[in-house]
């Protein structure tokens, strides 16, 4: 049994019902195929015994699941009050700047990045926040952001 068929029968093993692990599947999914393809649907219903047209309809409820390819590195920037307060939208230009994103939503040319904001990271006490993949960056700021993408 290969470490991918292991996971699966693991997290399949946490449930009491297959269709429940639907949204940690689509998570394997999108770690897996890049984002929520058609192929990465199919997969995720081939273990959950629901229909393909389901398992769409799950990842299209929840904006952490890509329905199209996005860069390799996805940036987060908190847009709620706190960090917006304490300059979310300047980090959020900065960051834009400096991959050549245009906007929210889109990814770089060389692939390499993917930026949006969000609701929430977590971290109103040490606002604004940004995360890149699953690493928070806290009180970031502007003049940070150049040696944070060097990382990546």
């Amino acid at each position: 049994m290969s470490d991918e068929q292991k996971k699966i029968q693991d997290i399949l093993s946490q449930y009491p019902t297959k269709r429940a692990a639907t949204l940690p599947l689509l998570y394997m999914a999108q770690e897996k195929f890049g984002y929520i393809s058609m192929e990465g649907a199919q997969w995720v219903a081939s273990f959950v015994d629901i229909s393909v047209t389901e398992v769409l309809e799950t990842a299209s409820f929840y904006s952490l699941f890509h329905k199209k390819p996005v860069g390799k590195n996805k940036i987060r920037v908190c847009g709620t009050v706190s960090c917006a307060l304490l300059g979310a939208r300047t980090v959020g230009e900065k960051v834009c700047q400096s991959t050549g994103i245009k906007k929210s939503g889109e990814s770089s040319q060389d692939g390499k990045f993917h930026f949006e904001y969000v609701e929430c990271l977590g971290y109103c006490d040490q606002a604004p926040a940004m995360q890149i993949n699953k690493k928070t960056y806290k009180k970031i700021s502007p003049e940070k952001i150049e040696k944070v993408l060097k990382e990546y």
